[in-house]
């Protein structure tokens, strides 16, 4: 009898040893240029483009992923968006409370090419297959919430920039210089961003502007975004927004103040008008 125990923890000593070293070696694999272009094989068979990553670093113990270089290709090989480095740090401790921490996440980098053709399809959509409608379920079947809470400690977005094309209308906008930071609380409803954009320009038949600056800012509690405060810059407007917004997922109760100052020649020079404006409008909107 007591050879036979002895047999099976012998038999289970070694099982686990195995399946510790293949769950180890599993990871260490998954930190290998061989794995990377594995999977990047694997998911560029799945769609008509393609998603290219030069560099990762993975550390499942630690909760850290690093991504380098990636970008977004249309089947015909044109670079359709992506970003210098994006970097994912998370606290596993945080999951025996029922949370999953999000310490850091850093996109560095992110661009985009975003082009709406003639028959209005965007060429991001031609990287990816053709999403099928589904069928929804019966009246009254919901699905469940969340299983776990997250939270976002710190998330920072640097030097982004969009470029953005409507050939059918002939306008064309670029977005430069972009950044943003934001943490939040999924169920305590809590969250803050700040955005700010340095440059921009718009171009089409109707108006032509620069954005000389761009600050949006705001703060989420419960049900009531307050602060919430915005300006916006161009040669010919000079914008301000602020105040606080309560009930916003109900029936939200706006209190803002928006002023406005407007450059009549500068206004006039943006539409292409004919006759000639002098001076400056001022104007303070109680919402």
């Amino acid at each position: 009898m007591k050879r036979r125990v002895k047999q099976l923890f012998i038999s289970v000593g070694i099982l686990v040893g195995i399946l510790v070293f293949l769950s180890l070696g599993a990871i260490f694999y998954l930190k290998t240029n061989h794995a990377l272009r594995l999977i990047q094989s694997k998911v560029n068979d799945l769609i008509p483009g393609a998603i290219l990553c030069e560099r990762h670093r993975f550390s499942l113990l630690k909760g850290v992923f690093e991504l380098r270089s990636v970008s977004i290709k249309d089947p015909s090989g044109d670079s359709l968006a992506g970003f210098d480095r994006l970097f994912i740090d998370l606290s596993w401790t945080t999951l025996l409370k029922g949370d999953l921490t999000v310490a850091t996440l850093i996109l560095d980098g992110p661009w985009a090419d975003v082009q709406i053709d003639k028959k209005g399809e965007m060429n991001l959509m031609r990287a990816f297959p053709c999403s099928e409608a589904k069928e929804e379920g019966p009246e009254g079947e919901k699905s469940g919430g969340i299983p776990i809470n997250i939270v976002l400690k710190s998330l920072k977005l640097m030097r982004g920039s969009i470029r953005y094309e409507v050939v059918a209308d002939d306008l064309k906008a670029v977005v430069q210089d972009m950044e943003l930071t934001a943490n939040g609380n999924l169920i305590k409803r809590y969250g803050n961003f700040n955005l700010i954009i340095g440059d921009g320009r718009l171009d089409s038949p109707k108006i032509r502007t620069e954005l000389d600056g761009f600050k949006l800012g705001a703060t989420l509690n419960e049900d009531r975004i307050d602060p919430i405060e915005l300006q916006v810059s161009t040669p010919s407007t000079e914008l301000t927004l602020s105040g606080n917004i309560a009930d916003i997922f109900d029936s939200p109760l706006p209190d803002l103040d928006l002023n406005i100052v407007l450059s009549l020649p500068e206004v006039r020079k943006a539409l292409s008008l004919e006759p000639t404006l002098t001076g400056q409008v001022s104007t303070r909107i109680t919402i």
